[in-house]
């Protein structure tokens, strides 16, 4: 979680649509949940054409490759 910060961009690719957008990370959640080892992350994404809010999709981190 410390690799993680506000500011860092990714690579999101929604399931809907698969064409991968820059999204920047503006929030991190407090903690990582134990059960399912996921944690809060809030980003902003650029205005794109068949973008929605409630979508779901991948997130790829170069700098964790």
């Amino acid at each position: 979680m410390s690799r993680l910060k506000p500011g860092q961009t990714f690579s999101f690719v929604p399931d809907e649509t698969g064409q991968p957008l820059t999204a920047t990370v503006k929030r991190l959640g407090a903690r990582i949940d134990e059960g399912s080892q996921t944690l809060l992350l809030i980003a902003s994404l650029p205005k794109a054409e068949g973008l929605l809010g409630g979508m779901s999709g991948t997130a790829h981190f170069a700098e964790f490759k």
